[in-house]
């Protein structure tokens, strides 16, 4: 119910972030009780790419079980849009609850999960395309000469790379090469090491290759109706594209 006893069906949305109400019931509402209707920058976009231009923002009384509270929505300028109480909205209002655990039995414990999917718990893995860099012509290639490791740091840095080669990770170069990049030995707090490049020449000649990082944003319109959900941690992820 909203200004004048104007009884209104919202949708619950709890994947959308903000109020939203039709230019007509608007205008209907404002007929009778004025509402001020402030400027805004802000676009309203559902999840599959629809644009709907909005008008301004009002602030409204709404009241839902015997109690009134204050509400900002977005006027929609398209009539045919739908009256939606965003995710914040439903929770202020009672309306949906959100569940931060579900208590049910887990067959599965980690150690049957492993066994049952063993070829995706072993190895590093690869994707199934290669990477070729490009260099911009008449690039000069640069050899850097080897530097003198710590004492200390030999035994682990010929074992890990005795691990990575293990792996097909590296492979050993036994002749010249036009480009060496300089070694970096990375100790870590629990005294294993890391081994990386320092390519800055490479990467000076290489041609870039930009590309469009998505934001949350563009990700949360494609997940409408999704109900399964993951987090992953890509571990030694530069390690799984094989280069040419």
């Amino acid at each position: 119910m909203l200004p004048g006893n104007n009884k209104i069906s919202f949708k619950l949305d709890p994947g959308a972030d903000v109020n939203i109400l039709p230019v007509h019931l608007f205008e209907k509402i404002n007929s009778t009780n004025p509402i001020i209707l402030s400027d805004t920058c802000a676009r309203l976009e559902s999840w599959n790419g629809f644009k709907t231009p909005v008008k301004g923002l009002a602030k409204m009384s709404i009241g839902v079980n015997n109690k009134t509270y204050l509400e900002t929505f977005c006027i929609a300028g398209n009539e045919n849009s739908m009256p939606i109480l965003c995710r914040d909205a439903c929770v202020r209002l009672n309306l949906v609850k959100r569940v931060l655990s579900v208590l049910k039995e887990n067959k599965w414990n980690k150690e049957d999960l492993i066994k049952v999917n063993s070829d995706l718990f072993t190895g590093i893995g690869k994707f199934n395309k290669t990477y070729d860099i490009k260099l911009k012509k008449e690039t000069i290639p640069t050899s850097k000469p080897p530097f003198r490791v710590p004492l200390k740091l030999r035994p682990k840095l010929e074992a890990e790379l005795i691990r990575l080669e293990g792996l097909s990770i590296i492979s050993k170069v036994r002749e010249p090469s036009e480009w060496v990049n300089i070694l970096v030995i990375i100790e870590k707090p629990d005294k294993t090491i890391r081994i990386c490049l320092d390519p800055k020449d490479l990467n000076n000649a290489i041609v870039k290759d930009y590309c469009y990082i998505p934001t949350i944003a563009d990700l949360s319109t494609k997940l409408n109706k999704s109900k399964f959900f993951s987090v992953l941690d890509l571990k030694d992820s530069f390690w799984h594209i094989c280069i040419v």
